[in-house]
């Protein structure tokens, strides 16, 4: 197995990312939702932060590539509910999903794509973007729909009170190695 590229954030994107983070957490704080996973240890906008430097990050790398398909990327700033598109990117008519793998703490080994069960909305694909630490990161690779269908929901939950939900849980190591034409396959 290869190893893979290894790319460094910038401060801009660490900045804008943690200021969408903020601005989505707040928003959705607002109408009572709680469909984030609460983990105390990687702090309140973690999940939102690390999401937002996926998407930014993805977005960075396909528009320098050129494609023979049109592309589009949904606002990252926060977008009423009910307005807001499901994807993260659409290449052509393939949508896509940027599932981001934050990196290990705590003794964890963040080695697994997790996508919950409760956010699922039939993307053609979805793409795992691993960081390694807080700068910098690696297009680990991509699943379509179907692989992760037949992948198999499983229970996420943790210890008695744990607010984690059932969900898709995908080996890293499984997935397809990332193309500039993935979404062709």
């Amino acid at each position: 197995m290869s190893k893979p590229t290894i790319h460094r954030l910038t401060t801009w994107e660490k900045e804008n990312a943690f200021k969408v983070a903020k601005e989505r957490r707040d928003y959705h704080r607002s109408y009572g939702t709680t469909r984030h996973w609460d983990d105390e240890e990687k702090g309140e906008y973690a999940d939102e932060y690390w999401g937002m430097i996926g998407e930014m990050v993805f977005r960075k790398h396909i528009t320098h590539r050129i494609l023979d398909e049109p592309i589009f990327f949904p606002p990252l700033w926060k977008v009423p509910q009910g307005e807001r598109i499901k994807y993260d990117a659409r290449i052509g008519d393939k949508t896509i999903e940027i599932k981001t793998i934050p990196p290990d703490s705590h003794g964890k080994r963040r080695i697994r794509m997790m996508i919950k069960a409760g956010e699922f909305h039939n993307d053609d694909y979805y793409v795992a973007i691993k960081f390694w630490d807080e700068d910098t990161y690696s297009f680990c690779g991509y699943l379509t729909l179907k692989e992760v269908l037949d992948s198999g929901i499983v229970n996420n939950a943790r210890g008695t009170g744990g607010p984690y939900s059932e969900g898709y849980s995908i080996f890293l190591s499984d997935l397809h190695k990332m193309t500039i034409d993935f979404y062709k396959k």
